[in-house]
């Protein structure tokens, strides 16, 4: 497949200016003609036979609309994206119904690779972009066959991924309603007493478990009351029971192995700061366990979550060692944490609600991370190549996502939310009605070669990225820094250096995402009782991209051999849907009077012997509407851009300037698709624009996006 880099393709076409003002700008007389023509071959080199100093060519296009056949859309054909340029222009417009295939012809620039295509109905406002063909006669292309224009509020679903490591207990067995009637008390054991009984009960008091025995030799300890459970250094095996209402403190350094189980009502604070470094020890609970200090669970250590874990000034760090991995349930309980840090081989699936009042970091692959509930973090850090990251339920970032080497997976009917996202060698993977809204700045890194980095859409049904504030790319050239792929809609609000992206082919969409006028992109806030908050694409203030804009720039090739191509300037707006044309008058270098006409209608008359925004682009200096355009009117035939002329009024002569009509001549005048931004006073063309010399022999050049700034009008 070919590939459709988005671009904002400037509606610029190698037409090339030679400036000539000198401070007098005396327009010369036929007879200086051959001597000029001499001096612009000196300056530029040889003409080339065909080139005739206006690139703005007859293009066509062949689209299926696709969407409701008993629908009629409104068309718009762009020169780029309007969902993510907002100076995309229109270069075509027309209606048709859905299902129809439009084929028109129009002018657009020759260096111009692709057009994007607005379709616009009750279902909203979409855009598919249309490529050229292989011989550049006709920009080809299509919108999705099947259009999802809204998503419903969903809620949590089944998160069963094939190879995961999770095994989900039926934890009832750790929860017995009563102490076993053969218990001993324990608040008063020696060795002796811890040697020999296995069954025990605790009431009150510190109790030290003094004994050493193996992992296959526990002890059960049940506690109906509140304890000290001090472990001090000698290495114990035991279970625990914290039975409703009772409150253990779990105190002292030494190792031990087992469980304690947190019934409902029960507590249990855990004050030291390392609960396993090399024996197996897991966590059940359905009360409440506090964290009075950072708790690190290394080797085998697990947590299985049904409660309330409350510690919203501590933290949870997970990292064992190699073929030793820790686990952390929360099944359908509440974590509040102030960090939760996963590395080396730990495990993560939550079903409830977790709330990270610091960061989430990540510093490892091989971890898997399931969220099937509602997860909130701070910030969120994926610094090592996991692929096994899933998200089908709702993760809230209220600070920056930073996805670094890797692949996240938001599943069917699932929500991402960040304030804001940097990506690097990072590829999101968008489930059917998904959603990732990200509310303020997006920055994507240069990936390595032949990675995929940004959003694909991988469901049967589209998902949908909107991405708020600025977006910006690293400034190393390398094409597809971000990509938008597969069955996806796509709204972004602002391009950060937009001129910059386009011209080194950063940003990429594939032929089935489409983008969405950001103001018709809308997403309803999360709650806690949903998973993917309602998003849909509206109606409301579609976009209409305003009609293509073409440039003339006139020079007087005068023998003082500027050639800055300011004489007179004029942008040109013409509408083949009304048949009507704007003219606006934007820079005048020459200080002779002068007559602007198209035909033998009078435009504009300028006398005032001024140089006008030759050194900054002003406001407009003069400007004419609704002039006919006669039938077959189009910028790419000279027989129609010569009709522009500028007379000269000089003390001794009229002179008349317009467009060649022949090739193969020095300039007059030149004819560019697009707001062109002319050079500055005195600066020559080819010093603002130094692909200019390579244009003059072969007009196939695209000149006009290689542009030097503080060398033309700003």
């Amino acid at each position: 497949m070919k590939r459709d880099h988005i671009k904002l393709l400037l509606l610029v076409t190698g037409s090339f200016i030679l400036s000539g003002c000198s401070m007098g700008d005396i327009y010369n007389s036929n007879s200086q003609k051959e001597a000029e023509e001499t001096n612009f071959v000196n300056r530029f080199g040889e003409i080339a036979s065909n080139q005739t100093w206006n690139t703005v060519a007859q293009r066509k296009v062949s689209i299926n609309l696709n969407g409701s056949s008993s629908e009629t859309y409104t068309i718009n054909i762009c020169s780029s994206n309007p969902a993510i340029d907002s100076t995309a222009q229109t270069l075509y417009q027309t209606t048709a119904g859905g299902g129809q295939t439009i084929s028109a012809t129009f002018d657009a620039p020759a260096p111009l690779r692709q057009v994007f295509v607005s379709r616009v109905g009750t279902d909203g406002q979409y855009y598919a972009c249309a490529k050229m063909s292989a011989d550049s006669t006709t920009f080809i292309g299509s919108f999705a066959p099947a259009t999802v224009s809204s998503a419903k509020a969903q809620t949590r679903s089944s998160a069963v991924v094939s190879g995961d490591p999770f095994t989900f207990e039926n934890t009832d067995q750790y929860y017995p309603s009563s102490i076993p009637s053969n218990a001993v008390n324990g608040n008063n054991l020696d060795y002796n007493g811890w040697m020999n009984n296995k069954i025990i009960y605790c009431t009150t008091g510190t109790i030290t478990p003094n004994y050493w025995n193996s992992e296959s030799d526990p002890r059960n300890i049940y506690v109906n009351g509140t304890i000290n459970l001090n472990v001090n250094s000698a290495m114990r095996a035991f279970n625990v029971y914290i039975m409703s209402g009772s409150t253990v403190n779990l105190t002292g350094t030494g190792e031990f192995y087992g469980f304690i189980s947190v019934a409902k009502g029960a507590t249990l604070n855990i004050t030291r700061s390392t609960i396993s470094d090399n024996k197996s020890v897991k966590i059940y609970n359905r009360g409440t366990v506090t964290l009075v200090k950072d708790t690190y669970f290394n080797n085998n250590a697990s947590i299985y979550n049904e409660g309330l874990i409350d510690s919203k000034d501590q933290s949870i760090s997970f990292s064992a060692g190699s073929g030793n991995p820790t686990f952390f349930y929360n099944i359908g309980g509440t974590v509040n944490l102030d960090g939760l840090y996963l590395s080396s081989i730990c495990h993560m699936y939550n079903s409830g609600t977790v709330n990270v009042s610091g960061p989430t970091k990540i510093n490892k692959d091989g971890i898997w991370w399931i969220n099937n509930g509602h997860y909130t973090t701070t910030s969120f850090l994926m610094s090592a190549k996991n692929c096994t990251f899933y998200n089908y339920c709702q993760l809230i970032i209220n600070g920056s996502a930073d996805f670094y080497d890797g692949t996240f997976n938001n599943m069917d009917d699932a929500y991402i939310q960040c304030k804001n996202l940097y990506l690097s060698n990072f590829l999101v993977n968008m489930g059917s009605r998904s959603a990732f809204y990200v509310r303020t700045k997006t920055m994507a890194y240069t990936p390595a070669d032949g990675e995929e980095q940004g959003f694909k859409g991988v469901g049967n049904y589209y998902a949908f990225v909107k991405l708020g504030g600025t977006t910006s790319v690293s400034k190393k050239v390398h094409y597809d820094v971000l990509q938008f792929l597969g069955n996806l809609y796509y709204s972004i609000r602002l391009v950060d250096d937009w001129t910059w992206i386009w011209q080194n082919y950063v940003l990429y969409a594939d032929d089935n995402s489409q983008g969405i006028n950001y103001n018709n992109a809308y997403i309803n806030d999360p709650t806690d009782d949903t998973c993917c908050p309602t998003w849909k694409v509206t109606t409301n203030d579609p976009v209409y991209p305003t009609v293509a804009t073409n440039t003339i720039a006139y020079e007087d090739l005068g023998a003082t051999d500027d050639f800055d191509f300011n004489d007179i300037v004029l942008y040109v707006y013409p509408d083949y849907t009304t048949m009507k044309m704007k003219v606006d008058l934007v820079a005048a270098g020459g200080i002779l009077p002068i007559d602007v006409y198209f035909d033998e209608t009078l435009l504009f008359s300028k006398k005032d012997g001024k140089m006008t925004n030759t050194t900054t682009k002003g406001s407009v200096i003069d400007s004419k509407e609704g002039i006919d355009l006669p039938t077959g009117f189009t910028m790419s035939d000279s027989k129609y851009t010569s009709l522009f002329k500028i007379k000269v009024n000089s003390t001794s002569s009229t002179n008349v300037i317009n467009p060649n009509i022949s090739a193969g001549s020095a300039p007059q005048a030149l004819v560019i698709g697009g707001a062109w931004d002319w050079p500055t006073e005195r600066t020559h063309i080819d010093d603002a624009y130094p692909s200019f010399d390579s244009y003059v022999s072969d007009p196939t050049v695209n000149w006009t996006s290689n542009k030097k700034a503080g060398k033309y009008v700003q």
